[in-house]
Protein backbone atom coordinates (compact mmCIF):
# COMPACT_ATOMS: atom_id res chain seq x y z
CA UNK A 1 0.00 0.00 0.00
CA UNK A 2 1.02 3.49 -0.82
CA UNK A 3 1.75 6.24 1.29
CA UNK A 4 -0.35 9.40 1.25
CA UNK A 5 1.13 12.78 0.93
CA UNK A 6 1.16 14.82 3.75
CA UNK A 7 -1.80 17.88 2.90
CA UNK A 8 -1.61 21.18 3.89
CA UNK A 9 -4.07 23.80 3.11
CA UNK A 10 -2.75 27.28 2.12
CA UNK A 11 -4.56 30.57 1.34
CA UNK A 12 -4.31 30.82 -2.06
CA UNK A 13 -2.57 34.54 -2.14
CA UNK A 14 0.20 33.16 -0.47
CA UNK A 15 0.90 30.60 -3.40
CA UNK A 16 1.09 33.92 -5.76
CA UNK A 17 -2.65 33.75 -6.90
CA UNK A 18 -4.08 37.41 -7.55
CA UNK A 19 -6.89 36.42 -5.26
CA UNK A 20 -6.59 39.74 -2.23
CA UNK A 21 -9.21 42.47 -2.36
CA UNK A 22 -7.47 44.33 -4.71
CA UNK A 23 -6.15 42.07 -7.31
CA UNK A 24 -2.94 41.16 -5.85
CA UNK A 25 -0.78 38.45 -3.98
CA UNK A 26 1.37 37.78 -1.41
CA UNK A 27 3.28 34.95 -2.46
CA UNK A 28 5.39 33.67 0.10
CA UNK A 29 8.97 31.73 -1.15
CA UNK A 30 8.90 30.24 2.71
CA UNK A 31 5.26 28.46 1.47
CA UNK A 32 6.56 27.36 -1.96
CA UNK A 33 9.11 25.51 -0.29
CA UNK A 34 7.34 22.62 1.35
CA UNK A 35 6.31 21.63 -2.07
CA UNK A 36 10.07 20.03 -2.29
CA UNK A 37 9.38 18.39 1.15
CA UNK A 38 6.63 15.49 -0.37
CA UNK A 39 4.26 18.08 0.86
CA UNK A 40 0.65 18.46 -1.11
CA UNK A 41 -0.26 22.07 -0.84
CA UNK A 42 -4.24 22.76 -1.61
CA UNK A 43 -4.71 26.29 -2.34
CA UNK A 44 -7.71 28.24 -0.59
CA UNK A 45 -9.40 31.57 -0.26
CA UNK A 46 -12.79 31.60 1.32
CA UNK A 47 -13.89 34.60 0.14
CA UNK A 48 -12.82 33.78 -3.66
CA UNK A 49 -14.67 30.57 -2.67
CA UNK A 50 -17.80 32.55 -1.71
CA UNK A 51 -18.14 34.04 -4.72
CA UNK A 52 -16.49 37.41 -4.00
CA UNK A 53 -15.17 38.93 -7.02
CA UNK A 54 -11.50 40.20 -7.55
CA UNK A 55 -10.89 43.18 -6.80
CA UNK A 56 -13.80 43.33 -4.61
CA UNK A 57 -14.63 46.25 -1.66
CA UNK A 58 -12.31 45.36 1.13
CA UNK A 59 -13.96 44.02 4.51
CA UNK A 60 -12.71 44.16 8.16
CA UNK A 61 -13.82 42.40 11.44
CA UNK A 62 -15.89 44.16 13.31
CA UNK A 63 -16.93 43.12 16.90
CA UNK A 64 -20.53 44.11 18.25
CA UNK A 65 -21.79 42.86 21.52
CA UNK A 66 -19.26 40.05 21.47
CA UNK A 67 -19.36 38.96 18.40
CA UNK A 68 -16.84 39.20 15.83
CA UNK A 69 -18.65 39.64 12.05
CA UNK A 70 -16.78 40.40 8.58
CA UNK A 71 -18.43 43.38 7.14
CA UNK A 72 -17.76 45.63 3.72
CA UNK A 73 -15.33 48.95 5.06
CA UNK A 74 -17.52 51.15 2.86
CA UNK A 75 -20.61 49.33 2.95
CA UNK A 76 -21.22 48.22 6.71
CA UNK A 77 -24.76 46.66 5.94
CA UNK A 78 -22.25 44.25 3.22
CA UNK A 79 -21.78 41.02 5.67
CA UNK A 80 -20.03 37.69 4.96
CA UNK A 81 -20.16 36.65 7.96
CA UNK A 82 -22.07 33.28 7.69
CA UNK A 83 -21.43 32.44 4.22
CA UNK A 84 -17.43 32.11 5.83
CA UNK A 85 -18.51 29.73 8.29
CA UNK A 86 -20.69 27.76 5.58
CA UNK A 87 -17.29 27.88 3.21
CA UNK A 88 -14.80 26.52 6.26
CA UNK A 89 -17.38 23.56 7.27
CA UNK A 90 -17.37 23.07 3.29
CA UNK A 91 -13.47 23.26 3.27
CA UNK A 92 -13.06 20.57 5.96
CA UNK A 93 -16.22 17.86 5.00
CA UNK A 94 -14.12 18.59 1.20
CA UNK A 95 -10.45 17.99 2.22
CA UNK A 96 -10.48 15.54 4.69
CA UNK A 97 -6.87 14.69 4.56
CA UNK A 98 -5.83 17.97 5.74
CA UNK A 99 -2.84 17.82 7.93
CA UNK A 100 -2.30 21.86 8.64
CA UNK A 101 -3.45 24.96 7.47
CA UNK A 102 -1.16 28.26 6.47
CA UNK A 103 -3.38 31.31 7.08
CA UNK A 104 -2.60 34.81 5.38
CA UNK A 105 -1.89 37.16 8.49
CA UNK A 106 -4.16 40.15 9.37
CA UNK A 107 -6.02 38.77 6.67
CA UNK A 108 -10.55 39.43 7.84
CA UNK A 109 -10.99 35.66 6.93
CA UNK A 110 -7.75 34.22 7.22
CA UNK A 111 -5.25 35.68 10.09
CA UNK A 112 -4.74 33.62 12.83
CA UNK A 113 -3.96 36.34 15.45
CA UNK A 114 -2.95 39.74 14.35
CA UNK A 115 -5.98 40.60 12.10
CA UNK A 116 -7.42 44.51 13.28
CA UNK A 117 -10.34 44.29 14.56
CA UNK A 118 -13.47 47.45 14.95
CA UNK A 119 -15.34 48.87 17.16
CA UNK A 120 -19.21 49.21 14.82
CA UNK A 121 -17.58 52.98 15.29
CA UNK A 122 -14.17 51.61 13.28
CA UNK A 123 -11.89 52.43 15.92
CA UNK A 124 -9.21 49.66 16.15
CA UNK A 125 -9.90 47.84 19.34
CA UNK A 126 -7.77 44.39 19.72
CA UNK A 127 -6.26 41.60 17.23
CA UNK A 128 -7.37 38.09 16.94
CA UNK A 129 -8.55 35.82 14.15
CA UNK A 130 -10.11 36.00 11.11
CA UNK A 131 -13.46 34.68 11.00
CA UNK A 132 -13.04 31.41 8.76
CA UNK A 133 -9.91 30.89 10.75
CA UNK A 134 -11.21 31.32 13.72
CA UNK A 135 -13.61 28.24 12.74
CA UNK A 136 -10.91 26.38 11.33
CA UNK A 137 -9.18 26.86 14.48
CA UNK A 138 -12.12 26.02 17.30
CA UNK A 139 -13.68 23.25 15.52
CA UNK A 140 -10.42 20.70 14.90
CA UNK A 141 -7.10 20.18 16.11
CA UNK A 142 -5.12 20.91 13.25
CA UNK A 143 -1.76 22.56 13.45
CA UNK A 144 -1.89 26.30 11.59
CA UNK A 145 0.60 28.64 11.30
CA UNK A 146 0.69 32.14 9.04
CA UNK A 147 3.41 32.78 6.79
CA UNK A 148 5.20 35.49 9.34
CA UNK A 149 5.42 32.39 11.42
CA UNK A 150 6.68 29.90 9.03
CA UNK A 151 9.08 32.72 7.99
CA UNK A 152 11.01 32.02 10.96
CA UNK A 153 13.58 28.61 12.04
CA UNK A 154 11.87 27.79 15.32
CA UNK A 155 8.11 28.08 14.31
CA UNK A 156 8.72 26.58 10.88
CA UNK A 157 10.15 23.50 12.51
CA UNK A 158 7.56 23.75 15.16
CA UNK A 159 4.61 23.41 12.68
CA UNK A 160 6.25 20.94 10.54
CA UNK A 161 6.36 18.93 13.59
CA UNK A 162 2.90 18.73 14.23
CA UNK A 163 2.11 18.26 10.79
CA UNK A 164 3.83 15.30 11.08
CA UNK A 165 2.49 13.88 14.36
CA UNK A 166 -0.93 14.82 13.17
CA UNK A 167 -0.57 12.97 9.79
CA UNK A 168 0.94 10.22 12.02
CA UNK A 169 -1.90 9.85 14.08
CA UNK A 170 -4.68 9.77 11.12
CA UNK A 171 -2.83 7.16 9.99
CA UNK A 172 -2.37 8.27 6.59
CA UNK A 173 1.44 6.56 6.73
CA UNK A 174 0.62 3.67 6.07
Amino acid sequence: MSRKPVTIAVSSCLLGERVRYDGEQKYSKDVEQLRSMDIDLVSICPEVGIGLSVPRPPVQVVQIDNQFKVLGVDNPEQEITPALIAYAKNVLNQYTELCGYIFKSGSPSCGVSDTPVFSSQGIEVARGSGVFARYIIENTKLPVVDENCLSTPVCRAKFLKAVTSYYKNKGLHA
